[in-house]
């Protein structure tokens, strides 16, 4: 084939396209040909949802999509061109008798485009699918997880929820589902005493909130009132005295200052905390108890439990012997005198710091000869130190020495 011919051919076929396209456009705008449409998701209004609860005792399961699928039928360009907004389709409750479970109820189209008709030859009655639940309610009690969130100083007292219990109500199923009724969240910039609502939650076990139902009152009243608050020292008070051998160091409370809540009329007059009483005759260790404090007249205390720790630290003691020399005193000078011992072992008690700081050359241990005359005697020394304040003379060994006195040759 040439060149020419190959042209006239391209021609020929351009010429054919360009036949077929004003013929469809004739077609589509002049002669607008009838076409049927299968048009679905047409949503459907449900009349009368009341008599659910006061006829039947049921309620709608939630999360239903109710539409039903239209035959339409029209000029092409008018069919294809509908919209779901123009149509207007009703499923009256009231006319029918119900059942828990699926109901197929048949619609009314109230709406619809006047150029378009619906075909109802294939589809006979429109019906819509409704899903029906027992109607179930309870009441429960609310729970407040309300969180106040305030300035430094200033501190908020457990928020008062009103009312205190609310009913829920919806298909059994769900109902059952609500394992608590929460009014919950946080509360910014809580400066003075506030009042505000806040919305009462049905929630599952999950701590989930259940959409499905529905909450009466769906909401809250919430008081919340602060009050300024005020540091004071905790004062740990002691009875008893400390058994025999034990010494006490120190008695600190952990924490050594609490917050108080409450009015300023009343914390103006407060300087200090006191604990219960901690009876110390009873303390044989080292170490930590827990006691309670006095909380004043209407006052609020920022301390867990009401109670604080008290640490109790004891003073480490120890007993030490020392080598003292025996030394005489008051003897006549004219006599003369022998010791069976020169020495004596003096024991001490105290704290371990106080003894380590005593030497033996600290200690005397004299023999009061004062009036003695020749012959034999039996003393008890005479132990004495600067250093013997802070501790305990707890022996002596032995605790008398023999003495002979004679006359000096």
């Amino acid at each position: 084939m040439d060149d020419k011919s190959k042209k006239q051919e391209i021609v020929v076929r351009i010429i054919c396209v360009i036949l077929s396209f004003g013929l469809w456009l004739y077609v589509s705008n002049v002669e607008n040909t009838t076409r049927e449409y299968k048009f679905d998701k047409v949503p459907v209004e449900i009349l009368n949802t009341d008599i659910l609860k006061t006829d039947y005792k049921l309620a709608l399961v939630p999360n239903q999509n109710f539409t039903v699928t239209l035959n339409l039928e029209g000029p092409q360009n008018d069919v294809y061109r509908v919209t779901r907004d123009q149509f207007k389709i009703v499923a009256n409750l009231k006319n029918y008798v119900l059942k828990k479970g699926l109901n197929e109820i048949p619609v009314e189209i109230v709406n619809s485009p006047s150029n378009i008709n619906i075909n109802k030859k294939n589809t006979g009655v429109l019906k819509v699918k409704i899903l029906l639940d027992e109607y179930a309610e309870k009441k429960m009690p609310i729970k407040s997880d309300i969180k106040p969130i305030t300035q430094q100083g200033i501190y908020a007292g457990i928020p008062d929820v009103t009312p205190a219990t609310a009913t829920v109500s919806g298909p059994k199923e769900y109902v059952n589902k609500v394992k608590v009724l929460s009014v919950s969240g946080e509360v910014q910039n809580v400066n003075k005493n506030m009042d505000i609502t806040l919305p009462i939650v049905a929630v599952d076990e999950n701590n989930k909130p259940l959409q499905e139902v529905k909450v009466e009152p769906e909401v809250a009243a919430v008081s919340i009132k602060v009050n300024k608050g005020k540091s004071v020292p905790i004062n740990v008070v002691t009875t008893g005295k400390a058994k025999e051998g034990i010494t006490i160091n120190s008695i600190v409370s952990v924490p050594d200052k609490v917050e108080l809540i409450g009015d300023d009329s009343i914390l103006d007059n407060i300087s200090k905390i006191d604990t219960e009483p901690l009876d110390i005759s009873k303390i044989t260790e080292g170490g930590e108890v827990s006691i309670g404090v006095s909380i004043p007249k209407n006052v609020k205390i920022n301390l867990q439990g009401n109670k604080v720790k008290v640490k109790i630290a004891l003073v480490s003691t120890i007993t030490k012997q020392f080598e003292v020399p025996v030394t005489l005193q008051g003897l006549d000078t004219t006599l003369d005198c022998k010791l069976d011992v020169q020495k004596v072992t003096v024991s001490l008690r105290g704290e371990e710091s106080v003894i380590n700081s005593i030497k033996n050359e600290d200690i005397k241990a004299e023999l009061n000869l004062q009036g003695k005359k020749e012959g034999d005697y039996v003393i008890a020394p005479n132990i004495t130190s600067e250093k013997l304040n802070n501790v305990k003379l707890t022996g002596t060994v032995p605790d008398k020495v023999k003495v002979n006195i004679v006359k000096k040759q």
